[in-house]
């Protein structure tokens, strides 16, 4: 049985100071059913790998398509590994939202990153107009296409995660029930094992919808999700600590 994965997304939020509270807290919480993972702002990413070493993942927020060159701003995979980073999100729905980033530049980004080791968390996901008309399978379908650009480089040694999240259910208040969510992680794997069967065999579905410790037993008792991508709670170290226990419980089968 694969660990249950708790992802935390930072996103531009955090200090040094929360870097270090954060790890401490979470040391009482390892166990081996659980992986947990830190998806922090690149500034903050050497003194997590230095403070973490194997006992938790360090990855990163966003990384170029590009391999190295003339690209202000960019962080490319070789200087991620170079910190000790092992892995990415990709498609994250801030940057799809925000910053334009399409299926076809996800496809590209994703191949750089399995051709260079590191595991992958790919984001798919609905906004709330596509879910009321009823379009959410193939929204998530286009998205998940963009795994065939780098599929021959994927390999169990690195693994590979989807995060589904629903993009109406974040800061917005909405919230999709468990068996909502767990329809979509079915619909994922079925999709996944029908177009890239050499991925089922370590893949992992975690759920994004503004999880919170008070909620996330039930999400993470689905029989279809994972774990669990954490936003705006993860910063909370108490919270994020409490959430890691509940999914460690959930993954026991409490």
């Amino acid at each position: 049985m694969k660990p249950y994965f708790v992802a935390a997304n930072w996103k531009m939020n955090g200090s040094k100071k929360l870097v270090l509270d954060l790890i401490e807290a979470l040391q009482v919480v390892e166990s081996d059913l659980l992986d947990i993972g830190l998806f922090l702002p690149s500034p903050y990413m050497a003194e997590a790998t230095a403070m973490v070493g194997q006992t938790m993942i360090v990855g990163a927020q966003h990384v170029s398509q590009h391999e190295s060159g003339a690209f202000t701003g960019e962080v490319s995979c070789a200087m991620l590994q170079d910190l000790g980073v092992s892995a990415a999100l990709i498609g994250h729905s801030e940057r799809r939202q925000l910053f334009g980033e399409t299926d076809d530049l996800c496809g590209q980004r994703l191949k750089r990153v399995l051709k260079s080791g590191i595991a992958p968390v790919l984001c798919v996901g609905e906004t709330l107009e596509e879910r009321e008309q009823g379009i959410v399978e193939s929204v998530i379908a286009a998205q998940l296409e963009s795994i065939e650009v780098g599929f021959e480089y994927a390999s169990p040694a690195i693994g590979f995660t989807i995060a589904y999240e629903p993009v109406w259910a974040i800061g917005t208040g909405k919230q999709a029930s468990p068996e909502e969510a767990d329809e979509v992680h079915a619909f994922i794997r079925s999709r996944v094992a029908e177009r890239w069967p050499a991925l089922t065999s370590s893949l992992r579905v975690l759920y994004g919808g503004s999880v919170k410790a008070d909620n996330v037993r039930p999400f993470a008792s689905q029989p279809h999700v994972d774990g669990v991508l954490v936003g705006g709670a993860s910063l909370d170290v108490g919270t994020f600590t409490e959430i890691c226990r509940e999914v460690a419980v959930a993954g026991q089968g409490g």
